[in-house]
């Protein structure tokens, strides 16, 4: 389904919960880099925020 959606926009934004360390390696391995740091404020959990654009691709 990510496929789908990466063949159809060019850029992808998400939010994740820094403990949820499982979701921040799959996001990782589709190409999807740590944007920025911030807090959910309804929860008070620590989030990434990620993007994934077309063309972009980690460096490592």
């Amino acid at each position: 389904m990510l496929d789908y959606v990466k063949d159809r926009k060019p850029r992808l934004t998400l939010s994740v919960y820094q403990k949820n360390e499982n979701a921040i390696r799959f996001y990782q391995r589709e190409n999807f880099v740590i944007e920025a740091e911030d807090v959910d404020h309804e929860t008070d959990e620590k989030e990434y925020k990620m993007v994934w654009e077309d063309g972009l691709h980690s460096l490592e």
